[in-house]
């Protein structure tokens, strides 16, 4: 070999070994796991156990690390460590996903589920393994548990699909013994207890009889005996009754003469009776006990069938053959049960308590009846006695499901008895409680919401409801709850739901009423109009119509029946029913409110007397000082209001000593009542005593102010005035301080004292730029200064308040007295400005009260001022609507006339007087008589036009006006002028 080749060999060696190395470590792991697995298949479980830890340990990163775990876990369920195989499989599922067996790691959850009795998630996961490839060993133990899980959880409809499902399976690929031996017993059993006798005997039939071991096929054949019975085909029953009944299993014998005996009696057969009595005498006369438990079943299938003399009289020969020793519990449970039936409740009992002593074996059951019979007769503190009995018997007979009734009933004891907290400490927490399945949740979930749990009772009323969704009675319940806690919302929610699913007159009349009343009371609280509220009533008032004799909440439904009436302003009702509520139950917590809100009620009626009197009963129902005291206010308020003044002054003296809170508003409000009877000074004193007496008191102040009012109003100027600067001088900052300077104000103007109303009133402006009297003192401001002819003060305070109050100032006149006080200020008289303002308001003479208003103007000016000019223009506007007014242009006319005679002009005179005439003439007589022209204005016309015409000079024109005025118009007291005028001219 040369040289350079050495290298290549060491290297080709060493890599050789390197092979050789991975593949011995290769199959050093493979074969310790199928070593392990032959020792799991042959059931050498320990061993194999510790082979699979091996190859974990040893080869983590080997391929076969996923299937070694799910072994291991396999292996340690079935050494009975469940919990540690059940954190091995969810490992394996999070972390070890490579296995083969991930598909049937659910099933072993399962198993261990079932096996610590959490049925409902064991069925859930089996059910979800329905379309899994599984091998069919796995695939059997599915269906297997799939039904025993059901059948747990009472589910009997699954539980019979997966027994024949499983059953099914015979036709195909054989079971294991173990397993079918398991599903005819499990499917039997479920056609039994659901009557199906076709099925029955149809699987009896199907079965190969000869292969069955004899601890299945007589049960089976039992049964497969029943049915045909129960299908009246006795020439199949009666012939597997009499193999059965020579059986070497005295349990399976008896049965099978018993319903041998049975089926003889029905046919009144004595013959037969004796026989099958001879028969099962013969037979178990040797076993003393097994005669005695034959007796005990047919008498308890006797008493089954309602024949309870009969059935007296077969336990009673099981009794006398076992006499008083190993007394079996069974006959004394019946025969007292046959007792109670009959009614006689005390001999039920000594029956049990009598035989208790000499009852040699279990006797769980038997005390547990103590219990049963004492809770029936509401005898609670022996129901707990006799159950804590019964469950110390019970848990030492490892009798877990008597234990757990026992509980119940125990918890249910102390439920009535009041005793909550420890109801609860016996019945537990726990998700799904100790007892029969409904009952116990149901008195969990009432129990955690006695102890103040609501969110845990809740939780708890969730889940029962989802186990049994169509039981209105624990949906009320639970709307219970949320009515406990104020949740309105949510209770009106609830009772939607109810609704929905349920017919309500189906229910009791206790939970129709509880459901009325809560849906009702919810309705009311969270109602928000008048309509509400009325519905919410109506309801309610069904409710107490409906209410069970005793009922506790009546009176609440009454009282919220009421309230909400009074707030949909349906007070006549509403008084009525607080009315009945109070006559009905006068001692009842809610009676007060009920008298109080009834009196309100009443008030808003103006019934102040059927008020008053209701207050007065508020006032006596309650003896909490400050309650009374506020129903004895009321009732004064409600007498003063229907005149009855003594009684309201009494009222308010008892409201005043009932209670210190109080004190201060009855003094006031008696001031208040001698104001409304008319009697100032006793009103006067009224107040100031509340001055006196509670000058801390916030209505001392409001006392002193209304001193002030009350002269005020009656116009006793000094007093009010003495009072009210006495006010002022005790609250300097007072809350009506603003108020007392405005009356004030007002009494100096009434008492002619101007300046001081005006210093007074111009405080109050320049100091309260807040108070409600600003506007009313601007305007009485305004006005002083306007009788002192101060226009240009008048006119500051006028504008102030426009600016300040806009619309409302505007409205009180005075956006027409500032246009007044600028032509005052220019010189123009007041009636020229009043005048003058008017005109501009009714937009001058283009309207016919503006023709009017110029007429007076112009009738002013022409008559009582200098500026006749001023006149005469208007009268000619006037003039210039003759064709649409002509009444008002004769009135212009008449005037121009009157101008012109001032001037002497005689002739533009008389053209004026006569266009008057003229003019007027026009008019019909009902425009005349409706005040278009005054009734004179053509004979006064008619007469100063011959005046005018008399200095004119020309007396034949005058003879003729008087001549005409004579003739028509011969009463007028200017026809009387006129013949003077005549006479002057001779």
């Amino acid at each position: 070999m040369k040289a350079y080749d050495r290298p290549i060999v060491v290297l080709l060696a060493a890599l050789l070994f390197l092979i050789n190395g991975s593949l011995y470590a290769q199959n050093s792991d493979r074969d310790l796991f199928l070593d392990a697995e032959a020792r799991f298949q042959s059931g050498n479980y320990a061993l194999a156990l510790e082979q699979y830890e091996e190859l974990i340990r040893k080869w983590p990163q080997s391929s076969y690390n996923a299937d070694a775990r799910f072994r291991k876990a396999v292996i340690l369920y079935r050494m009975g460590k469940t919990q540690e195989a059940y954190l091995a499989f969810e490992t394996i599922e999070r972390r070890y996903r490579s296995t083969k067996f991930l598909d049937y790691i659910p099933f072993w959850k399962a198993l261990i589920e079932y096996d610590r009795g959490d049925y409902r998630k064991a069925f859930q996961r089996l059910s979800a393994l329905s379309n899994k490839k599984l091998d069919e060993w796995t695939a059997q133990q599915v269906l297997l548990y799939k039904g025993k899980s059901a059948l747990a959880l009472e589910d009997t409809d699954q539980a019979l699909q997966a027994f024949e499902s499983l059953y099914q399976e015979l036709a195909r690929v054989p079971l294991q013994a173990e397993t079918q031996g398991a599903v005819l017993i499990y499917l039997s059993d479920l056609y039994s207890r659901l009557g199906k006798q076709k099925e029955q005997s149809q699987l009896w039939e199907s079965l190969s009889k000869d292969a069955l071991r004899q601890d299945i096929r007589e049960p089976l054949a039992l049964r497969a005996a029943e049915a045909y019975l129960a299908l009246q085909n006795n020439d199949k029953a009666l012939p597997l009754l009499e193999s059965l009944s020579t059986s070497s299993n005295r349990e399976i014998a008896g049965k099978a003469l018993q319903y041998l005996l049975s089926y003889e009696q029905k046919r009144e057969n004595d013959a037969g009776v004796a026989s099958v009595i001879i028969k099962a005498e013969n037979l178990l006369r040797t076993d003393p006990q097994a005669l005695a438990s034959f007796w005990t079943k047919v008498g308890s299938a006797t008493f089954y069938e309602g024949k309870l003399e009969l059935a007296r009289s077969y336990l009673l020969r099981a009794q006398v053959i076992l006499g008083t020793r190993d007394i079996d519990q069974d006959v004394p449970i019946y025969l007292a049960e046959i007792s109670w039936r009959q009614g006689d409740a005390q001999q039920a009992l000594k029956t049990l308590l009598d035989a208790e002593p000499f009852i040699k074996g279990d006797k769980a059951l038997l005390l547990s009846r103590l219990q049963w019979y004492a809770l029936q007769g509401e005898d609670w503190d022996n129901a707990v006695l006799y159950g804590q009995t019964a469950l110390v018997q019970a848990e030492r007979e490892k009798r877990d499901d008597i234990a757990a009734m026992v509980r119940a009933y125990i918890a249910y004891g102390l439920y009535r008895k009041g005793q909550f907290t420890e109801a609860l400490e016996t019945l537990g927490t726990d998700t799904v409680p100790p007892g029969p399945k409904d009952l116990a949740k149901r008195l969990q979930s009432r129990l955690l919401q006695k102890t103040g749990q609501p969110l845990a009772s809740l939780e708890s009323y969730n889940v029962l409801l989802q186990q049994v969704p169509n039981n209105p009675e624990l949906a009320i319940e639970r709307m219970s709850l949320l009515f406990e806690k104020a949740q309105y919302t949510q209770v009106l929610s609830s009772s939607q739901e109810i609704e929905s699913k349920t017919d309500l007159s189906k229910l009791s009349v206790p939970y129709r009423f509880g459901f009325m009343y809560m849906k009702g009371i919810a309705m009311a609280q969270t109602a928000s109009a008048p309509e509400a509220y009325r519905a919410a009533a109506e309801l309610l008032a069904r409710a107490s119509e409906l209410a069970p004799a005793g009922e506790s909440a009546l009176p609440w439904a009454m009282y919220y029946s009421a309230w909400a009436l009074y707030r949909a302003g349906r007070f006549a009702e509403a008084a009525a029913q607080f009315n009945s509520l109070v006559s009905r139950f006068p001692a009842h917590g809610q009676t007060y409110a009920a008298a109080y809100l009834g009196a309100w009620s009443y008030a808003r009626l103006g019934q102040y007397a059927n008020g008053a009197r209701l207050a007065q009963r508020a006032a006596e129902l309650n003896t909490a000082p400050d309650a009374a005291a506020r129903a004895r206010y009321l009732e004064g308020l409600l007498r003063s209001l229907s005149g009855d003044w003594s009684g309201a002054l009494k009222a308010m003296d008892q409201a005043g000593t009932a209670h210190l809170s109080y004190a201060a508003r009855a003094a006031f409000e008696k001031g208040n009542i001698y104001f409304r009877m008319g009697n100032i000074r006793e009103a006067d004193a009224a107040f100031a005593l509340v001055q006196r007496n509670f000058g801390q008191d916030p209505l001392a102040e409001e006392a002193a102010y209304r001193r002030g009012e009350l002269y005020y109003g009656a116009k006793q100027w000094k007093e009010a005035l003495d009072r009210f600067d006495a006010y002022r001088n005790t609250y300097p900052r007072g809350a009506k301080v603003d108020g007392a300077l405005y009356f004030s104000g007002s009494i100096q103007q009434e008492l002619d004292q101007p300046d001081r109303a005006i210093l007074l009133w111009e405080r109050l402006l320049r100091e309260y730029s807040a108070s409600s009297f600003r506007l009313p003192a601007m305007i009485a401001l305004e006005k002083a200064y306007w009788t002192k002819k101060d226009w240009e003060s008048a006119l500051r305070i006028a504008t102030n308040a426009i600016v300040e109050f806009g619309e409302a100032a505007k409205s009180s006149g005075l956006e027409e007295e500032v246009a007044m006080l600028r032509y005052l200020i220019a010189g123009m008289s007041e009636k020229a400005a009043r005048l003058q303002v008017q005109l501009v308001k009714q937009q001058g003479v283009s309207t016919p009260g503006g023709r009017k208003t110029a007429l007076e103007l112009a009738r002013y000016y022409i008559l009582e001022t200098s500026q006749r000019e001023a006149g005469t223009v208007l009268a000619d506007q006037i003039i210039a609507y003759r064709g649409e007014d002509p009444g008002s242009a004769s009135e212009a006319y008449y005037l121009k006339g009157e101008y012109f005679g001032l001037l002497e002009a005689w002739d533009k005179a008389l053209a004026a007087y006569l266009e008057a005439v003229e003019l007027a003439a026009t008019l019909k007589p009902e425009q005349i008589r409706s005040g278009q022209i005054r009734q004179d204005l053509i004979p006064e016309s008619l007469f100063k036009a011959a005046r005018s015409t008399q200095r004119l000079g020309r007396t034949e024109d005058v003879r003729q006006l008087v001549a005409t005025l004579t003739k028509q118009y011969p009463a007028s007291p200017w026809t009387r002028q006129a013949e003077r005028l005549l006479e002057a001219n001779r």
